[in-house]
């Protein structure tokens, strides 16, 4: 019996145990035609196999620098068939320091593993992006009209995930204003 369960193949007359895969405590029950035989309980334990984990390596070796992809980190080391790896805060795509986490399970109670998880602290650089070359498209001063005046940098040349935002972005009234244009990514 497995759990309280007969084991399919195992209550027939025989001393062989059939049917048997699962690691856990098992109890045998001996019983003949017509003869009632009191027995004290036998258990059987089979133990899980122990699954030895080889030092864990990952993809990464040098500092990512942002360029707008996701980064992913993982391990390269190959695995028994036996292992499941799970993965925390191993993609990203800011620039930012992150540690990731490898988590190690068996397939099943029949193994235990003798290293369940790994981390490695891992960084995507922010960029330096020279804006100095950028023209303000403003030429002369604006004649008042009631109307509101803006300007802006000539943004053409920027790559698409940097953006820009301006404050004030505006004026109504006469007078000498300082617009201040912010990056980000």
């Amino acid at each position: 019996y497995h759990n309280g369960e007969a084991i399919d193949g195992a209550t027939l007359s025989t001393y062989d145990v059939v049917n048997v895969a699962d690691s856990g405590s098992y109890y045998c029950e001996v019983a003949l035609a017509n003869l009632t035989v009191d027995t004290d309980e036998v258990v059987v334990n089979i133990t899980p196999a122990t699954i030895e984990i080889p030092e864990l390596e990952w993809n990464y070796t040098n500092e990512y620098d942002y360029d707008g992809t996701e980064r992913v980190v993982e391990l390269v080391t190959q695995l028994p068939k036996e292992v499941l790896v799970s993965y925390s805060n191993n993609a990203a795509t800011n620039a930012g320091t992150y540690t990731a986490v490898a988590t190690l399970s068996p397939i099943n109670d029949n193994y235990v593993l003798t290293e369940t998880s790994s981390q490695i602290t891992w960084k995507i650089n922010p960029i330096e992006y020279d804006v100095s070359y950028l023209q303000w498209l403003y030429e002369e001063p604006f004649t008042y009209t009631g109307g509101r005046f803006t300007v802006k940098l000539d943004e053409s040349s920027l790559p698409y995930f940097i953006k820009v935002t301006y404050n004030p972005n505006g004026a109504y009234r006469a007078g000498t204003y300082v617009t201040t244009a912010t990056f980000t990514s």
